[in-house]
């Protein structure tokens, strides 16, 4: 899928740590563990971990997966990130 695709920037958000700790936050909105996440995303806990923490950047398949796992758009969630970037 083309990044563009979500109609964000997302050139500047994923490599922050504003989608790490945007995730994070979202996460805890909704009462999960990073295990609970992870599982749902169909990603490690390590990989979780890594990019809330804002170690890593995530490829755009992870971060379709961990949005829909939270119950939000891809583009939501960029959105949210730029937004706490901004």
């Amino acid at each position: 899928m083309d990044l563009s695709a979500c109609g964000c920037d997302v050139s500047n958000v994923s490599s922050t740590p504003d989608l790490g700790s945007t995730i994070k936050r979202l996460r805890l909105d909704r009462g999960l563990t990073q295990e609970d996440l992870a599982h749902s995303a169909g990603v490690t806990t390590g990989t979780l971990s890594r990019t809330e923490s804002g170690e890593t950047s995530p490829s755009w398949r992870t971060v379709q997966r961990i949005a829909t796992a939270l119950g939000v758009s891809p583009g939501d969630l960029v959105a949210a990130a730029e937004q706490h970037h901004g």
